[in-house]
């Protein structure tokens, strides 16, 4: 038997009393201490609807206040009904970017009475609760101001598509479903909602969500965003969606039994780089299954503008997952990731790179002079200023009697492998 007031001066709730024992005469009467609570009517019979009125303001930031009615009709026990004034702080606050002008949102309450607006021009205005799901607007709304709603007992709240900035509902402890969705949202605290069952915060700017206090969330979706992670080992969630986020193989949640729906594909391309023509995308490399089984993941790696694979072996060299390339290529490349923990990353959503400049460094050398010349022998010079990326395969001299030669000619050395740079040199016989 419990009702709740909104902060304001004469905020009011009316609740119904019935008795089993028709036209008994009966009284209610408020505690004598709670002299900023009235009571209407006094006293009266049968079933009747009585009204309860915060006289003035609780002024308190920090705590409701309580006032206790007792309902006396003789031969029937007493009744208590508690009354809560919350204290002066917003349910919940938001801060928009939306044009001058109109401005909506929609509520929800477990109880029908009154509750206060701030627009965010200062001034609470009164408006009526419902436990319907009812639109709330203003045509005042100045762009860049914070909204205050105060209140008990909100349930539902929906904010999408607001152009929101900013939101706070850390006060709003009833809050069974939220929707603030298609915003701008940087942070949001949801820890104390802990009845929150359905949570629709897809398409803000969220880098974390932490949800380990949720534990009655059935449904989230926060496609969209900027997550890195997301645990959800505490929810018992049935439905998630949570792709184009900025998760990998390695930090996105598995899928449990309980799923009746499961979204994960595509997430934002992954951040890669080359060094020294190679790229380390070891950190994919392996990704446990729903049964807790690794699974290796499979590289392709394509050009920006085709449809056709380049070939291990010969555009470049795997060592588990990091990547060595052989040949420079005249269009961008990306790597597309596949692997069996996560199925429904198939094309054209498969979990891929961003688009890579591949340019083989080229060996550099420095032909000297011959020495040591006589009939038939001398000694060729060189010197590699640069080994390029790989090392060199071979190195020596060619050499010709004619302009120009190339080591498609028999007369030439070879001395193998080299991994250093520096001078060397060659017999020409």
């Amino acid at each position: 038997n419990s009702v709740f007031l909104g902060s304001a001066a004469n905020s009011t709730v009316a609740v119904i009393v019935t008795s089993n024992i028709v036209n008994i005469p009966w009284t209610a009467t408020v505690s004598s201490s709670a002299t900023w609570l009235t009571v209407s009517p006094g006293s009266t019979t049968g079933n009747q609807t009585i009204t309860f009125t915060a006289t003035n303001a609780n002024t308190d930031i920090a705590n409701p206040r309580i006032a206790y009615v007792i309902i006396h009709a003789t031969g029937i026990a007493d009744q208590t009904i508690i009354v809560t004034q919350s204290q002066e702080i917003p349910a919940f606050t938001f801060t928009s970017q939306t044009s001058n002008g109109s401005l909506s949102i929609n509520l929800q309450f477990n109880l029908a009475g009154t509750f206060y607006i701030d627009w965010g021009n200062g001034t609470q205005t009164v408006q009526t609760a419902s436990t319907n799901n009812i639109t709330y607007s203003t045509a005042t709304f100045h762009q860049g101001d914070e909204v205050k709603v105060y209140g008990s007992g909100i349930t539902y709240i929906s904010l999408s598509n607001k152009s929101i900035t900013a939101l706070d509902v850390h006060n709003s402890s009833n809050l069974i479903s939220l929707d603030c969705s298609y915003n701008s949202i940087n942070s949001l605290d949801v820890s104390q909602n802990t009845q929150l069952n359905n949570m629709q915060v897809g398409y803000n700017n969220l880098n974390k969500l932490d949800i380990s206090k949720n534990t009655s969330l059935l449904t989230l979706s926060c496609i969209s965003n900027k997550l890195t992670s997301l645990d959800v080992s505490n929810p018992p969630l049935t439905k998630l969606y949570c792709s184009q986020n900025n998760m990998t193989f390695t930090s996105l949640p598995q899928r449990k039994s309980s799923y009746t729906a499961y979204y994960y594909a595509p997430q934002a391309k992954i951040p890669a780089s080359i060094t020294n023509n190679k790229v380390d995308l070891s950190s994919q490399l392996y990704s446990n299954n729903i049964n807790g089984v690794k699974q290796t993941t499979t590289y392709k790696w394509y050009p920006k503008a085709s449809g056709t694979a380049l070939v291990s072996g010969t555009d470049y060299t795997e060592s588990n997952g990091v990547f060595t390339f052989l040949t420079s290529q005249s269009d961008s490349l990306y790597c597309s990731m596949m692997n069996t923990a996560f199925p429904d990353f198939i094309n054209p959503n498969t979990l891929r790179t961003v688009n890579l400049k591949v340019t083989i460094r080229i060996p550099t050398v420095v032909t000297n002079a011959i020495s040591n010349i006589s009939g038939t022998t001398a000694t060729g010079n060189g010197n590699i200023t640069d080994l390029g990326i790989p090392n060199p395969t071979q190195h020596g001299v060619v050499w010709s009697t004619l302009p120009g030669p190339t080591i498609a000619l028999s007369t030439l050395t070879t001395q193998g492998a080299i991994s250093a740079t520096g001078t060397f040199t060659s017999a020409i016989t």
